[in-house]
């Protein structure tokens, strides 16, 4: 069966699948800001000749294209899956001599691939990311609600619960009120003063329909808080990946300069990928239109296999896109990412539709005649 055969080791393999999401992420920034000279030599890479941003973008959707592959690959063959003693289960927990030579094979086949055939790839990998995105906002949701019933039946953390409360709304206050002041220092900064309003806004909202008769009963103060702080960092990081030259923005780096911020923004966005993703694709009880717990059984694999890999399929198209910026016209700087007018508005509209679905998880099962959501 290969190494992590056995149930318990099983659970190990979700590392062995990070630690190569890890490295394929590592190297499509490495070559994106440092192989010009080795990518020049290809000559799949001709078209992008004399053009360091053209040879970047190449070799991030080529190999995000290649590990989207391998990982789809995995997910059609253990579609399915659920228990141990599946025959395909050894696609997900054996193989490695195989996967791990496959997986090397399509990332570096890729970017010997003539043509510009990456410019067909990056609107798929859009959608893909975009998808991304539309899960891990539901998967926000749910972990915030089974934080919340967690907490609440445990009447020893009732003063912990309170204290996180009270602490992420303060910190969400204070971070509305810096981004007041270093996003919008003028009224002529009409649309950072729209984002960060609304923000507010939208935050009063639901802050005031967690308390009232038609929330679902496990929503309340903290899920509305933990959604609220989500929000602000969103927000912050949406008007901070807006292009160079703002100078509405008084953090921006200057267009050309690479600070110690630009790389700790640069860290952050990417650390907070892998550990969403790893956690992403766990949660595949999400997504189930029913869950029957009667058929749960010592049996099941602690995560369905096929979910798990969809995750990390879309995840790799998710990381192509941060280190492009969704953008056609992006254009290279050593450790930017996410730093378009695109980017912008995908972080601001997903920061909508997360606020749009925890407003409607409070009040559907009212609306819908008492159904659970």
């Amino acid at each position: 069966m290969g190494v992590c055969a056995a149930r318990m080791r099983h659970k190990d393999c979700k590392y062995v699948y990070l630690l190569m999401f890890v490295v394929s992420t590592i190297v499509s920034w490495v070559l994106r800001d440092y192989g010009e000279n080795a990518m020049e030599g290809l000559s799949s890479m001709e078209h992008c000749l004399d053009n360091t941003t053209c040879l970047g973008k190449e070799a991030v959707l080529r190999i995000s294209c290649g590990s989207a592959i391998f990982y789809c690959t995995l997910c059609v063959f253990s579609l399915g899956v659920r228990e141990v003693g599946d025959p395909r289960e050894i696609v997900n927990s054996g193989l490695w001599l195989f996967k791990v030579p496959l997986w090397l094979g399509l990332m570096v086949g890729f970017l010997f691939v003539p043509g510009d055939f990456s410019e067909v790839y990056f609107q798929i990998a859009r959608v893909g990311g975009s998808i991304y995105l539309v899960m891990q906002a539901i998967i926000l949701l749910d972990f915030v609600y089974d934080w919340n019933e967690l907490w609440l039946e445990r009447p020893s953390l009732s003063a912990a619960l309170i204290a996180l409360t009270v602490l992420l709304n303060a910190a969400s206050l204070t971070g509305i009120g810096f981004m007041y002041y270093f996003f919008a220092p003028s009224s002529s900064c009409s649309l950072n003063i729209f984002f960060i309003t609304f923000t507010l806004v939208l935050a009063i909202g639901y802050t005031v329909l967690s308390v009232t008769p038609w929330r679902v009963e496990s929503a309340g103060l903290f899920t509305s808080s933990a959604i609220f702080a989500y929000s602000v960092y969103l927000t912050w990081s949406a008007i901070m990946s807006q292009p160079p030259g703002d100078s509405c923005n008084t953090l921006q780096r200057q267009e050309g300069e690479t600070g110690w911020t630009t790389i700790a923004g640069f860290v952050i966005t990417m650390l907070s990928v892998i550990v969403t993703t790893v956690r992403a694709g766990e949660r595949s009880k999400t997504f189930a239109i029913s869950v029957d717990e009667s058929l749960d059984s010592d049996e099941d694999l602690p995560y369905r296999p096929d979910f798990f890999h969809l995750i990390f399929m879309l995840a790799s198209m998710m990381v192509a896109m941060i280190l492009t910026g969704w953008s056609e016209s992006w254009t290279n700087q050593q450790f930017v990412v996410d730093e378009s007018w695109v980017s912008t508005w995908m972080k601001i509209s997903t920061l909508w539709l997360i606020d749009i679905l925890y407003i409607w998880s409070m009040i559907a099962h009212h609306i819908l005649g008492g159904r659970e959501f």
